[in-house]
């Protein structure tokens, strides 16, 4: 099987790490943006948030978010699991005034499988899940902790709506 890196567009340009990155942005983002928020990128992710998601409806709610991309998650048949940075989630699992949650985009392992379109529509590969840890156990792991993403909790803009309006579903 041909190595993915190396069916790059623009090989010498983005590294794909960062390709990943901020392709899991913009799918998070996409789904803000067609629930009717403002996606807003903080100027650093110190504290395990890459992207903060803000109302301006009643209340001016506001959500945070840890985004990771994932072309290699093991799945189970309830969900998948993913080995999560032990800063990550530590930062994830602590009482926060503002609700936070991990997302995980889901994406073809070949970088040109990611997106396809036509003059109809761009579609992207895969989809999104979230979940909060907020409460999760403490861990010993020196630098990692496997967790499990639910299937059911599939990001779309009714899902990221309940999370705004109410907080984490059951």
């Amino acid at each position: 099987m041909p190595n993915p890196s190396l069916s790059l567009i623009n090989p010498g340009e983005l590294p794909v790490t960062e390709r990943k990155r901020l392709a899991a942005m913009v799918y998070l983002s996409a789904v803000a943006v067609a629930a009717g928020y403002e996606p807003l990128e903080p100027p650093s992710d110190f504290d395990s948030i890459d992207l903060q998601i803000r109302s301006k409806g009643p209340g001016k709610r506001r959500l945070e978010f840890q985004v990771k991309y994932c072309s290699n998650a093991k799945p189970t048949a309830a969900g998948f699991t993913y080995k999560l940075k032990k800063k990550n989630y530590d930062d994830l699992r602590q009482d926060a005034l503002v609700p936070r949650y991990l997302f995980l985009a889901m994406a073809p392992l070949d970088i040109m499988d990611w997106m396809r379109q036509n003059e109809r529509r761009m579609h992207l590969r895969r989809c999104g899940y979230w979940i909060s840890l907020n409460g999760f156990p403490a861990r010993s792991n020196a630098s990692s902790v496997t967790i499990a993403v639910p299937r059911t909790q599939l990001m779309t803009p009714q899902a990221l709506q309940t999370l705004m309006n109410q907080g984490a579903l059951p």
